[in-house]
């Protein structure tokens, strides 16, 4: 893929409402590095799949994510 990496990200939201998951689904949408997303039950609420350049890029791509207000309370990267 030309030096691009695919990280699998686990999403865990800090609130369960209806309309903090359509928040999150309609934001998350928008994002470029977010290649899928799919929403999960169980232990996390979404799984998605994104690419990143480098894992420093990465890892300010995350925490441009945890500031924007989606509601990430954690997070887990496969």
């Amino acid at each position: 893929m030309g030096g691009i990496i695919s990280i699998r990200v686990e999403v865990v939201l800090d609130r369960h409402r209806l309309e903090d998951q359509r928040h999150f689904e309609t934001a998350i949408q928008q994002i470029q590095e977010n290649l899928d997303c799919w929403a999960i039950g169980g232990r996390i609420d979404y799984l998605m799949r994104v690419s990143s350049p480098s894992m420093a890029a990465y890892q300010d791509f995350m925490e441009e994510l945890l500031q924007a207000g989606l509601g990430i309370e954690q997070y887990y990267s496969l």
